[in-house]
């Protein structure tokens, strides 16, 4: 028995030293909530395309349809410019009430730092309001009506994860054509 102890106690010593190196136990993993960062390491973001579903931290979006006009529900794009008028279903996936506003959803065109605009404030009763909140496990859809240039075919609608403490996470994409829709809105 008297020669196990000294190798037990240098054991018990190596072990001491091997800790005293070592950071605190972690916290457990949680769920990011609003007013954390929940910024992920490394680059999540995606790309999709019309009835593609995106899904972020917080929420599912899925782009349906998208149309260009030149004026809907009796507002008119200004000269040279047009409309962009996009479906969108949002579905909280979250595990609390998320806020939220049509300006979570941009539109670009091009490749110009200037080539985006957010949708216009709602003005007809089937745009998703400028703010609102969904429940848990809620969905929305309604249209986003944008303003774009007259000669542009081609677009995406973008999601930008923006956390209280001002980090940001993925960005997600939705790719898409809008073909003029001369029953929704006359010629150009």
């Amino acid at each position: 028995m008297r020669k196990s102890f000294p190798l037990t106690i240098a054991l018990l010593l190596g072990l001491a030293l091997l800790l005293t190196a070592c950071d605190p136990m972690p916290a457990p993993l949680q769920s990011p909530s609003p007013t954390q960062s929940a910024a992920p390491e490394g680059d999540n973001s995606g790309t999709g395309f019309l009835n593609d579903t995106m899904s972020s931290v917080f929420f599912d979006f899925t782009v349906t349809d998208a149309f260009s006009c030149e004026s809907y529900e009796g507002y008119t794009a200004p000269e040279n410019w047009k409309l962009v008028v996009a479906t969108i279903t949002v579905k909280n996936t979250y595990t609390m009430t998320i806020p939220m506003g049509a300006y979570d959803f941009q539109i670009q065109w091009g490749e110009g730092d200037e080539d985006y605009d957010y949708p216009l404030s709602a003005y007809c009763e089937a745009q998703l309001p400028d703010e609102y909140e969904l429940l848990i496990s809620e969905s929305r859809t309604g249209i986003l009506v944008y303003e774009v240039p007259a000669d542009t075919k081609d677009y995406s609608i973008s999601y930008l994860e923006v956390y209280d403490d001002d980090e940001t996470g993925d960005c997600y994409f939705v790719y898409f054509s809008a073909p003029f829709d001369k029953t929704a809105g006359g010629t150009l």
